[in-house]
């Protein structure tokens, strides 16, 4: 259950009913507090064994004036040591594994981000980069196949009609070349 130790402390802050325990200093620094606040009292100790310490004053009430008649308003203090080391490497391991979902749930929404940007944005400029490298060596038979209706897709859609207008003029031009060429060949001879 945790709980290390249960004492009654009388108000010198000694273990009630035995006269030759020492007085702690700690124990006698919380009695003080204790007898001036009538007020309970919970302290951590993280130094070596984890523990928590629950101090509840222990009041001179009318059924205890019986036997404490000229005692002061607080007869003492129950003092309950229980050890957190359990729930505290508990709490630790939980933060760890935590920490460790968090970093894999970032890495696993990273990796479907980076594939969503590239399926939308990386891949179609990439193709529509492909269709105007191919457009200025002269091969006018690209194929831009972008089929979002997305800002993406619309763009795309532009620029691809924009090299379609391209290709058509080029294709006028050489097609009116060869014919000048001919006609300046018929002139010739």
């Amino acid at each position: 259950s945790g709980i290390e130790e249960i004492i009654v402390l009388d108000p010198q802050a000694r273990a009630a009913f035995s006269k030759d325990t020492p007085v702690l200093q700690n124990d006698s620094k919380v009695m003080k507090e204790i007898i001036r606040t009538k007020m309970p009292l919970v302290q951590r100790e993280l130094e070596g064994t984890k523990r928590l310490v629950f101090y509840k004053p222990l009041e001179n009430k009318a059924q205890c004036k019986t036997c404490h008649a000229n005692s002061p308003a607080v007869i003492g203090a129950v003092k309950i040591s229980v050890s957190i080391e359990k729930e505290y490497k508990k709490a630790s391991n939980l933060i760890l594994t935590v920490i460790l979902a968090t970093i894999f749930a970032c890495c696993c929404f990273s990796i479907v981000l980076w594939l969503m940007i590239r399926k939308m944005v990386i891949t179609p400029v990439k193709s529509l980069e492909d269709a105007a490298l191919n457009l200025s060596r002269g091969d006018m038979s690209f194929n831009v196949d972008i089929k979002s209706k997305d800002e993406m897709g619309r763009l795309s859609k532009a620029i691809q009609d924009s090299l379609f207008s391209i290709s058509g003029i080029l294709r006028r031009i050489k097609e009116l070349s060869i014919r000048i060429s001919r006609v300046a060949e018929d002139v010739e001879i």
